[in-house]
């Protein structure tokens, strides 16, 4: 019985190691996304910062924040790799495919988007990202006296 408890220790800890070293690898390489500023320093750093993303990182959701990211900093076709990728992984998680909508409609991927949005709907009606142009930027407020 001592060596079975033995055996289940050494295992839970060398997953545990395991595990750290990979949380650590995915988090090294979610910071290298804010490295890929718009220009050609970035341009050359693109296509080995997503490739160590799409190694170190297992879960959908870091894919889905650093697609976040690299649509901001306009690249939105690495956007829309990673959130492809975090679709394929977990293609129940509607926060994967909102954000492939969010990265198809910035791309100017009008049709993409509009699936995009149909598969959030589809696995969550309640979410905002589910309506078309959710990922838009917000309209100005009327001005005051004037018609909406």
């Amino acid at each position: 019985m001592r060596i079975v408890l033995l055996v289940v220790s050494v295992a839970l800890v060398v997953f545990a190691l395991v595990q750290a070293r990979g949380d650590r690898a995915c988090t090294q390489a979610r910071n290298a996304v804010f490295a890929l500023a718009p220009g050609p320093r970035g341009d050359r750093l693109v296509e080995p910062t997503l490739a160590r993303l799409q190694r170190d990182c297992a879960a959908a959701a870091p894919l889905v924040a650093a697609s976040g990211v690299l649509q901001a900093v306009g690249r939105p076709g690495a956007a829309i790799r990673l959130a492809t990728t975090a679709t394929r992984r977990e293609p129940q998680d509607a926060r994967a495919w909102a954000a492939l909508a969010r990265a198809r409609e910035a791309a100017g991927d009008v049709a993409g988007a509009r699936r995009a949005h149909a598969l959030v709907a589809a696995l969550n009606p309640l979410a905002e990202a589910a309506r078309p142009g959710a990922g838009a930027a917000p309209r100005p407020a009327p001005a005051a006296g004037a018609d909406p």
